[in-house]
């Protein structure tokens, strides 16, 4: 069985430039989610939502909150929204959204779409009188409703299958550049035979709101490639084209799993984020259209992959506490070290802004440590 296997990023002589700190920087925060903000500033999604400035004054707080701040179990983390928003933010059957003024509004857990409509993958009730007994489905409509419940603008059931569980998150949704969404549903019931599935692999086509084809066997959805879906099958990853056909597979090695993938379609490049008994293993760079490896980190960093910005450049969390734990930032072509910043903690979340800055969220020791940091770089320092 082949494997993943390949160069490892060649090392430069001597250290790799470290970037400065933006000025009003850091801030004191609790750690979470961090992306984009209004007027080239950040918002932090953990316990609460905070909105800084790009001097890194307070702009607005969102004090609603879970017991565990954005703890899921949310099919997706918060994004920055077609309309601007932030969201999802909190648990299931309590989402929500908070606006560009920090206003809480409904939320979508799945594809908020361009004419305000939200696409999820979630289960229907097909008989009012068994909530139990539900149905895989694809629905659209408005931002804000219930798992479980189909919005009056349309819905498509998987034909076949049923859920004996309703109270289920909605599962992860994506979309290709073509149009297509994909999602995988966990553990249905086959209605002919009665027998429980791992999982199924179905595509819909949002605007003409009709299931295209549905397979059984997979159970997770990774990420959206140019054309198809990045999934894990077995004990590895493989491509789906949008027809249904598989286009290349790749395994790990055991017992590494892959947890997470992000996709950069502008360079043709997937980053799949391995663990092993639930620590950071590394970071593969694959083809996308291949799935050849390009480059791997070494296990000893205990990489991960926090964002790719959009020039390619590649941002990991070096989590090794004997080699200090740091913010990476790697090219996409090699995995060289183009610059590194060493921190005080562990690097939850990263995002590059308009401009070029990096924001990162920094946790000390627990969630709710005082000492916890958001940060501002300036890449500029480095090449």
């Amino acid at each position: 069985m082949a494997v993943l296997v390949g160069a490892l990023p060649a090392v430069g002589k001597g250290a790799p430039p470290s970037p400065s700190v933006i000025a009003g920087w850091p801030r004191a925060a609790a750690p979470g989610v961090v992306l984009p903000g209004p007027a080239d500033g950040v918002v932090l999604v953990g316990a609460g939502t905070r909105s800084f400035r790009r001097d890194g004054s307070l702009a607005w707080v969102d004090r609603t909150r879970t017991v565990c701040g954005n703890c899921g179990p949310l099919s997706r983390p918060p994004s920055i929204q077609a309309d601007g928003s932030t969201g999802p933010i909190g648990l299931t059957a309590g989402y929500w959204a908070v606006d560009r003024r920090g206003r809480r509004i409904p939320g979508c857990n799945g594809i908020l779409r361009a004419d305000g409509t939200c696409l999820a993958a979630t289960t229907a009730a097909d008989d009012p009188r068994l909530p139990l007994l539900t149905y895989p489905a694809f629905t659209i409509g408005p931002p804000g409703d219930l798992p479980g419940v189909p919005p009056a603008s349309g819905s498509a059931v998987l034909p076949g299958y049923e859920w004996s569980d309703g109270g289920d998150d909605n599962p992860l949704i994506v979309q290709d550049a073509g149009g297509l969404a994909y999602a995988a549903f966990r553990g249905p019931v086959d209605r002919a035979s009665g027998v429980m599935l791992p999982g199924v692999l179905a595509a819909f086509d949002p605007e003409a709101r009709i299931i295209v084809w549905a397979t059984p066997g997979p159970v997770r959805v990774l990420t959206a490639l140019a054309a198809g879906v990045l999934i894990v099958e077995g004990e590895g990853v493989a491509a789906v084209s949008p027809d249904g056909s598989t286009r290349w597979t790749r395994p790990v090695v055991r017992p590494q799993t892959v947890l997470t993938a992000m996709a950069d379609d502008a360079r043709g490049q997937v980053y799949l984020g391995r663990s092993r008994r639930d620590a950071a293993e590394g970071v593969t760079a694959l083809t996308a259209s291949t799935g050849r490896q390009v480059w791997r980190t070494r296990p000893t960093e205990q990489a991960r992959v926090l964002a790719v910005g959009r020039g390619g450049r590649v941002y990991l969390a070096i989590d090794a506490p004997a080699l200090r734990r740091s913010i990476r930032a790697v090219r996409w072509r090699d995995g060289t070290t183009a610059w590194e910043r060493r921190v005080r903690g562990e690097v939850r979340s990263a995002t590059e802004l308009p401009d070029g800055a990096i924001a990162v969220s920094i946790a000390r020791d627990r969630a709710g440590d005082p000492r916890s940091r958001l940060l501002l770089l300036d890449p500029r320092h480095g090449p």
